[in-house]
């Protein structure tokens, strides 16, 4: 530890110094809670502003993809949007973001990054080795609980 020899342990402080650091170690916590907060409010705010001036666009007012262009969205929309396109031109980042978004992403936890259409094929071949395997074994499961409810009849 770099100038480890300068520090000294609170245990050799006494009770009234322990209570005065720990009081500006509260301060201090409870000014950085505060500071994040406000950017969470400040950023939240800004997310629901439209993209340009006039009457926001609902997205159920939508009648096809092209209105998307002509439309008045916030900026949480708009983001969601470009995600969506980026996922929809090949994106796996944001593909994985859109699952994980909606809460379908079967892969949780996995980083697929690729460059070539041949590895893209390839890990779309894996997707489904996994799904008909979890698929098979859910069926064996079924299987498993049928034959036990016939034996014991």
């Amino acid at each position: 530890m770099k100038n480890g020899k300068n520090l000294i342990p609170l245990s050799s402080k006494t009770p009234e110094e322990r209570k005065r650091i720990a009081s500006a170690g509260g301060k201090a916590s409870a000014k950085a809670r505060k500071e994040q907060a406000s950017l969470k409010t400040i950023a939240e705010a800004f997310l629901k502003l439209p993209k340009s001036k006039g009457k926001k666009t609902e997205i159920e007012s939508l009648k096809s993809l092209e209105d998307i262009e002509k439309a008045n969205f916030d900026l949480k929309t708009l983001i969601v949007l470009q995600q969506l396109k980026k996922a929809s031109e090949g994106d796996l980042k944001s593909a994985e973001w859109i699952q994980n978004l909606i809460g379908e992403n079967v892969f949780e936890g996995t980083i697929i990054q690729t460059t070539s259409p041949e590895q893209m094929d390839y890990i779309q071949a894996l997707k489904d080795t996994l799904l008909k395997k979890t698929a098979k074994d859910n069926s064996n499961i079924i299987d498993y609980k049928e034959k036990k409810g016939t034996e014991e009849n």
